[in-house]
């Protein structure tokens, strides 16, 4: 996460709503003057059947957060 973010830890966070069975991971991106503000980075995880094709659809948008 960006260190814009003081409100909460996410972690912490999913522990409160009884979410135990997710595997969690927090850290502070590098302070920079490209950084994009106000950012929670998710790692997710998906079990898909062998030989489905996998659309990323994020990847067309992403290009807009970074020069």
């Amino acid at each position: 996460m960006t260190p814009d973010l003081t409100a909460d830890v996410p972690p912490l966070v999913l522990c409160e709503h009884r979410m135990l069975d997710v595997p969690m991971l927090c850290a502070s991106e590098p302070d920079w003057d490209g950084r994009v503000h106000h950012t929670i980075r998710v790692m997710a995880l998906a079990r898909v059947d062998a030989g489905r094709e996998i659309d990323h659809v994020y990847l067309d948008g992403a290009t807009r957060d970074r020069p």
